[in-house]
């Protein structure tokens, strides 16, 4: 795997690797309810302002 230097690179990284990473994929509904993760709230902020901001992810 070449070093990534740029946003091209990067789409370049996920492009190739997405069925990787779809794979080690955890969905939020297979978590325990219990668990840290999925009850901090950063994530739900991050997602807001990032829409807010850029009008997409």
């Amino acid at each position: 795997m070449k070093k990534i230097k740029s946003t091209e690179d990067f789409k370049e990284f996920l492009r190739d690797y997405e069925p990787e990473i779809i794979k080690k994929t955890v969905r939020l509904q297979d978590l325990a309810e219990d668990d840290e993760w999925a009850k901090d709230n950063e994530w739900d902020e991050f997602y807001s302002r990032t829409v807010n901001e850029h009008g997409k992810i």
